[in-house]
């Protein structure tokens, strides 16, 4: 029993981190100035000015206040995971019996400064047909 426990407490002792590799980022260059802000609590800026899918002005702030709103931070041209995540808000709308536009507001916005109002309206369309629901736009 003694020797068991001896192993056990060598075990743990061996696979707890020193201060050195607690504190050393192993990460790669690029990854280690990315970083995640939490702002919990915070208001969105609702002031902030961008351009829709046709051109015009808007503030993010329109959007909100009549209707509970899905804002998607994404970039459409994104390879991978924006667009899972904008197929899956299509899929997860087609059960709803509400619907977007009517029921609740869906914003999305590009984060990539290079995608502008004409790719925003293309994607918009391309969605906008698959998810079969006239009134949604």
């Amino acid at each position: 029993m003694t020797a068991a426990l001896l192993l056990l407490s060598l075990a743990a002792a061996a696979s707890t981190p020193t201060p050195r590799e607690v504190n050393e980022d192993t990460r790669p260059a690029p990854l280690r100035e990315i970083g995640f802000d939490q702002r919990l609590g915070q208001s969105l800026p609702l002031d902030t000015v961008f351009r829709d899918e046709q051109g015009h002005e808007v503030r993010l702030g329109q959007y909100f206040g009549k209707r509970p709103v899905i804002l998607a931070l994404v970039y459409y041209e994104c390879p991978m995971l924006c667009t899972l995540t904008l197929n899956g808000m299509v899929q997860s709308f087609r059960v709803l019996k509400e619907t977007p536009g009517k029921d609740f507001e869906v914003v999305t916005v590009s984060f990539d400064p290079r995608e502008g109002p004409d790719l925003a309206a293309t994607m918009k369309a391309g969605y906008m047909k698959s998810f079969l629901r006239p009134g949604a736009e």
